[in-house]
C-alpha cells in the first residue's frame, strides 16, 4: 500500500484511528444485528489509496486513448487442410474467411500503426478504427514473429493522428506499475 501512495505522489499513511475512551478503533454508523466485518485500521486512507489510484488510472487512459486503436482483420483459411481439424465435412468449406482483431497504437503522424504480428498474421484485409470511431484500411510493412510486433501503414492517412508518448526504458525501475491498454472499442 505504501508504494501506491509513493505513486500517486501522497504522503499519506493508514494509521488506526483511536478513542480515548476504549483504546479501540473507532467506527461509524448505526449498530447492526447482522454480523459485520471486522473493523480494519485506516479503511478511509485505504479509501483514498484506492480513490488516488483511480484517478491516476483514468488520467492515464484519457491521455492514451487518443493513440490506441482497434484493429480488425479478414484472413482466408483453408477449412481442409489436412490437420484433421476439418477432415472434408460436408457444409464446411474448402476454403473460408475467419475475422479476428486486437489493438495497437499510433507511431506517429505518417500513418503507421503497431501492433502484434499474430494479429496481422495472414490477413487479407486489415482495419484500423479510431477513438473516434473512424475506420482506415492499412496495409501490413512487416511483421517479426520472434517478438510478436508488426507495423502497418494506413493507406489514407487520417488528419490529427496523435502518436503515442514514449517513455524511456532506461529510466522503468524495478517494481514500477505499467498499465497496458488495449482494444478499448472493439
Amino acid at each position: 500500500m505504501l508504494f501506491i501512495v509513493a505513486a500517486c505522489g501522497g504522503n499519506a499513511t493508514a494509521t488506526p484511528e483511536t478513542t480515548t475512551e476504549t483504546g479501540r478503533a473507532s467506527t461509524s454508523g448505526a449498530e447492526s444485528t447482522q454480523p459485520s466485518l471486522p473493523v480494519i485500521a485506516g479503511d478511509n486512507a485505504a479509501d483514498a489509496l484506492v480513490a488516488a489510484q483511480e484517478s491516476v488510472m483514468i488520467r492515464i487512459y484519457l491521455k492514451a486513448l487518443p493513440s490506441v486503436v482497434n484493429i480488425q482483420v479478414i484472413q482466408a483459411r483453408d477449412g481442409n487442410d489436412g490437420s484433421g481439424q476439418f477432415p472434408n465435412i460436408p457444409g464446411v468449406p474448402d476454403d473460408f474467411l475467419e475475422r479476428g482483431e486486437g489493438s495497437g497504437f499510433v507511431w506517429d503522424t505518417k500513418g503507421r500503426i503497431v501492433t502484434n504480428q499474430h494479429v496481422v498474421d495472414g490477413a487479407e484485409t486489415v482495419t484500423v478504427i479510431f477513438a473516434d470511431r473512424t475506420q482506415v484500411l492499412a496495409k501490413v510493412l512487416g511483421g517479426d514473429v520472434d517478438s510478436d510486433l508488426a507495423v502497418l501503414e494506413l493507406l489514407e492517412v487520417k488528419e490529427g493522428l496523435i502518436p503515442i508518448e514514449l517513455g524511456d526504458s532506461d529510466d522503468v525501475r524495478v517494481g514500477q506499475l505499467a498499465v497496458a491498454i488495449g482494444a478499448p472499442f472493439g
